[in-house]
């Protein structure tokens, strides 16, 4: 290979690199952008928002017996319990 050729695959390389370079610095901004806008939010924040919907159902759910005892003591018929009205 000539010292022309591996100047051309050298420069290759290069502009390539400034492409990847180019490219990376967009989506940098891109994001930085919605972030701004608000499009974006943090993972951190996202999963403290799930942790608290599933604290709160976690309470409802284990709160069911307690709601449900006293209908069910009520009955006439344990093995055959009617809806509420």
């Amino acid at each position: 290979m000539s010292p022309a050729e591996a100047n051309v695959i050298r420069m290759l390389t290069l502009d390539e690199a400034r492409t990847r370079k180019l490219s990376a610095e967009a989506e940098l901004a891109e994001l930085e952008l919605a972030k701004v806008r608000g499009d974006l939010v943090r993972t951190e924040d996202v999963i403290k928002a799930w942790e608290d919907v599933l604290r709160a159902m976690k309470a409802k759910l284990l709160g069911i017996p307690s709601k449900s005892a006293p209908i069910l003591a009520a009955e006439n018929n344990p093995q055959n319990p009617r809806p509420r009205d």
